[in-house]
């Protein structure tokens, strides 16, 4: 996988487990201390998260941090 590509897969991971637990965006950007523009280009994946972000996505979102990295189908996304 190329580096934009992990990037993307990771935005997925996060939008879809963000979606599966009806966080809004705004829930993430107000825990990562951004913007709804910058999370926004996070979760299209044209910004790469930092790994402090996704630690605090994780907590945010109550998952882990290997989960955000994974990539599953939306299918197998535990609820």
């Amino acid at each position: 996988m190329q580096p934009n590509q992990h990037a993307q897969a990771v935005a997925r991971r996060v939008r879809e487990i963000s979606r599966a637990n009806r966080t809004p965006q705004a829930a993430l950007a107000e825990a990562l201390g951004i913007t709804q523009q910058n999370i926004s280009q996070r979760l299209l994946g044209r910004v790469e998260f930092t790994i402090s972000e996704l630690h605090t996505i994780s907590a945010t979102l109550g998952c882990t941090l290997a989960e955000l990295l994974e990539d599953q189908p939306e299918s197998q996304i535990p609820a």
